[in-house]
């Protein structure tokens, strides 16, 4: 068995002060204490025009939402952070390194679906989902969603983002010392991206050529599947002659595309047309364990 070897943002929303001031302001006497005090005046009205005061409904109030993101840095430093309630409440952009304590930013009171995602490249925002362009590879894309109370006046989240790709490595079998491989390879899918709002895989064909490697292996990525109906196309001179079907051979040999982080693939795929051998490597593990069909 064969086996293979946000961009920073400088403005933050200012968190609303819900009753009056519990002081008087004193009469200053000196002329610089007078600057001071007239620019806290002024700051503090900022604040109460900026807030629900507590005559009005606190129902129509927003609700102040807090989600923590450092623990991303481990997998990224620039992430984009989302809100749907069900359309697109915000998105931004950021550094976690600039949230130490949290990213702050006010929803409309009721169920929020929280967002967070890294490592796009190539992937587009269509709607609510980030989608592979026909033609293009799949991004290295991680991926963070909970669905979040905001019905009182402040909520959090903690955004812990999970791999949403699968990493292929791909090795043709049984050919001869230095005979060239005739066949180009182009690898399809029903499936072409991933939606925000729930991380499941989102319907839609892609298709990409794979390119081989010095050692004659060839390594790319898949998104997160619905279903058993990945191939991979055996191409001469421009005309499809076979496909292999991956996706069906990966299913039998106990893969799962509905688990939180997505686990690598190697496949020994047999020059003389047999099934290949599955090699899954559980994400976090060191070793990966075999699935022979």
């Amino acid at each position: 068995m064969w086996r293979g070897s946000t961009e920073r943002s400088g403005v933050h929303p200012v968190r609303g002060v819900g009753s009056p001031l519990p002081f008087k302001m004193k009469q200053i006497d000196t002329p610089m204490d007078h600057k001071w005090h007239t620019a806290g005046a002024l700051a503090a009205s900022l604040l109460l025009l900026a807030s629900c005061s507590v005559k009005e409904d606190r129902d129509e109030c927003p609700c102040w939402l807090e989600v923590a993101v450092s623990g991303c840095e481990r997998i990224a430093r620039n992430i984009t952070v989302s809100a749907w309630n069900p359309t697109t409440v915000f998105m931004e952009g950021i550094d976690v390194r600039d949230y130490p304590k949290g990213y702050e930013r006010t929803v409309p009171k009721g169920y929020v679906t929280v967002s967070a995602f890294a490592g796009r490249k190539v992937q587009e925002l269509s709607g609510e989902s980030l989608v592979i362009p026909d033609g293009l590879p799949c991004d290295s894309l991680w991926a963070h969603r909970a669905l979040v109370n905001c019905n009182g006046e402040f909520a959090r989240d903690t955004a812990v983002l999970h791999k949403q790709f699968a990493t292929v490595h791909l090795k043709i079998d049984n050919l001869k010392e230095g005979e060239p491989y005739p066949y180009s390879l182009v690898l399809r899918s029903r499936y072409d991206g991933l939606r925000l709002t729930d991380c499941s895989p989102h319907a839609g064909a892609w298709s990409c050529s794979l390119d081989r490697l010095p050692d004659g292996t060839y390594v790319f990525r898949v998104p997160r599947q619905g279903d058993g109906s990945l191939t991979i196309d055996l191409v001469l001179d421009g005309q499809k002659m076979d496909e292999y079907p991956v996706g069906e051979y990966i299913l039998r040999s106990g893969y799962s595309w509905l688990s939180e982080d997505l686990d690598d693939i190697w496949i020994g795929m047999d020059y003389g047309g047999s099934e290949p051998n599955i090699v899954i490597e559980k994400w976090g593990d060191s070793d990966p364990y075999d699935s022979e069909l």
